[in-house]
């Protein structure tokens, strides 16, 4: 049978609380809560729908890419493209950063890394739309940068 000894021993052995409280015993481990536990309530947009968006904008950024491979620069692809690949590029990040530097550990710096991170997806879908109306588009510009033609 477990001792209330042991059921107390992880909490002394673990750094992340204080020396009053590793000392005292106080807090058997069956009813501590952790800080996995205690994560913000997430809403369904957080959850299969985002994930189903993020995949959407993979498997739509394929044919994309393939069409204006194949078949040259279309200005409804390179519009498209815009606007496809930061969004997926914004939500890799957003996952990284959610998953390597979350708010509960971090802190403030985890909402200037997410709001850093949606200001430049923004200027990059601007700098999308101004190579697409004011140039040549993302395809003829990436094909330029590729063959180094101009």
């Amino acid at each position: 049978m477990l001792s209330a000894r042991t059921l107390r021993l992880p909490l002394a052995t673990s750094v992340r609380f204080s020396p009053v409280a590793r000392a005292a015993f106080a807090v058997p481990v069956a009813t501590f809560r952790t800080d996995a536990a205690a994560e913000e309530p997430k809403s369904r947009a957080h959850g299969s729908y985002h994930w189903s968006f993020e995949r959407s904008l993979s498997l739509v950024s394929l044919p994309l890419i393939g069409s204006a491979a194949v078949f040259g620069p279309i200005p409804a692809v390179d519009f498209l493209m815009g606007f496809v690949i930061p969004a997926h590029c914004y939500f890799g990040f957003e996952s990284m950063i959610v998953d390597y530097l979350p708010a509960r550990r971090v802190g403030a710096f985890y909402s200037i890394m997410i709001w850093t991170t949606r200001i430049i997806t923004a200027l990059a879908m601007y700098g999308c739309y101004i190579i697409n109306t004011t140039d040549v588009g993302i395809t003829a510009l990436t094909k330029r940068i590729w063959t180094g033609k101009e």
